[in-house]
């Protein structure tokens, strides 16, 4: 007998610690001890209630049912399991919200374990919006958005958890790691005054149950019904079978719920296909121009062919129209080595020659007053050549002469640096005065 008593003895002294735990909103807490309190007496009614209405407020609904149905066959009359029972069996919409839940969160397990977190998150957000006090729907929100870097968000569902179950292991340490994570600007001050909401909520769990007070002797106990298929059985004869007749009336809420998260899902999947289509159509588009700078098109030759030509032209001995085609190819774009061995080798052979030739040609465009052309072949000139004065000299008179002042000023400016002392250093810084006054004037 004393070490029944013993045993009881036990049992009481868990019990106390978790309703304390549960009156403290440490949910977490408040399981392990009511669990330790059943692991002595497994016939502890009051334990057992404690425990269903500590998993309901965390939003574990079936673990909670679970409880319920073995004290109400531990215990036939003055049993505060049956009326809850009773509450969630003559309430079809609730019991309807609740499989709803279940298969949505479910549903955003499997999305999330085949990494479309966008699914998941959209089966999660209906989840919290159904039942808010759903933990593990929190916690796995909260884990999708540090994945995506999304700290803000997963802080918020973390303080949720921790508002329902304040001592919560797993949040406490998913919020830590956001916190790490985040950088400095962005983590704001916390609100540390969070008690008339906790206690809001701590008043459910401690009222329902009161302090253990041992059942009379002479009071019968109902034999313990051990084993999860006896329990599924009775949740599923007590609770859903009678309810689903009463919920028919609710089936097309139900099926207007699935065809919502059916276009979400599709959306989610559309605005994906979007990014892709768009994504592709940039490679396309870009794949094209490359294509086009390579092979050219009716109007303008590729790299390719403007290296044969080049070719051409030299096997031919006209090293002023090989240049111009050599200077118009970008040789970090030629594919092959071989490509870039042939222009290197076409470059040294024919640029000695084609300064000479390109000078003219630009000289001759300046003289005839087709400056854009001059412009252009003067600066090929001094690519092959930096070192003739005349190629900068009438550069800067192009660029004048074609209204572009600043860049004349600019051409001057380099023809006086590069040949100081020269007829073109002092034409260029005669010429740079009166551009530079013009513009004094015109300020």
């Amino acid at each position: 007998m004393k070490s029944k008593e013993k045993i009881k003895n036990s049992s009481k002294y868990y019990y106390n610690l978790g309703l304390e735990k549960a009156g403290a909103n440490d949910l977490t807490g408040a399981v392990k001890n009511l669990k330790a309190a059943l692991f002595y007496d497994k016939n502890d009614m009051n334990a057992r209630n404690l425990l269903g209405l500590v998993y309901y407020q965390m939003g574990d609904i079936v673990p909670a049912l679970s409880q319920w149905v073995i004290s109400s066959n531990l215990k036939k009359e003055d049993n505060a399991a049956i009326d809850y029972l009773k509450d969630v069996q003559e309430n079809p919409v609730q019991l309807d919200t609740v499989n709803q839940v279940i298969k949505k969160y479910n549903q955003a397990l499997v999305y999330a374990k085949q990494e479309n977190e966008d699914l998941a998150m959209i089966q999660l957000k209906n989840v919290v919006s159904m039942m808010p006090n759903f933990i593990n729907a929190q916690l796995l929100i909260a884990l999708l958005s540090i994945k995506d870097e999304n700290y803000k968000d997963a802080q918020k569902a973390l303080k949720r958890v921790l508002e329902i179950d304040c001592k919560n292991p797993r949040a406490l340490e998913y919020l830590q790691e956001t916190e790490s994570l985040m950088k400095p600007a962005d983590i704001k001050a916390e609100d540390s005054s969070t008690e008339n909401t906790e206690g809001q909520k701590k008043k459910g769990l401690s009222s329902v149950v009161s302090k253990y007070e041992e059942l009379p002797s002479n009071r019968h106990r109902m034999v313990y019904m051990v084993g999860g298929i006896v329990i599924g059985v009775l949740v599923s004869l007590v609770l859903l079978y009678p309810s689903i007749k009463k919920a028919s009336s609710y089936k097309y809420t139900s099926k207007i719920e699935n065809y919502k998260e059916q276009l979400l899902a599709k959306e989610t999947q559309l605005k994906s296909n979007e990014k892709d289509i768009k994504e592709a159509k940039a490679a396309e588009a870009k794949a094209k121009k490359e294509l086009k700078e390579f092979v050219g098109d009716s109007k303008t030759e590729g790299i390719y062919d403007s290296l044969l030509t080049a070719m051409q032209y030299y096997g031919d001995r006209k090293y002023t129209e090989s240049a111009d085609a050599l200077l118009d190819i970008d040789r970090a774009k030629l594919g092959s080595k071989k490509m870039k061995e042939i222009y290197d080798d076409l470059e040294q052979k024919v640029y000695p020659y084609a300064a000479t030739g390109l000078y003219n040609k630009g000289i001759s465009a300046y003289n005839q007053g087709n400056y854009k052309d001059a412009i252009s072949t003067l600066k090929k000139a001094i690519k092959v050549k930096d070192t003739n004065v005349g190629s900068y000299f009438y550069l800067a008179r192009s660029y004048e002469k074609n209204g572009d002042k600043e860049k004349a000023i600019k051409a001057y400016e380099d023809v006086i640096k590069k040949f100081p002392g020269t007829n073109s250093a002092r034409n260029s810084q005669t010429y740079l005065d009166q551009l530079q006054n013009k513009k004094a004037k015109n300020l």
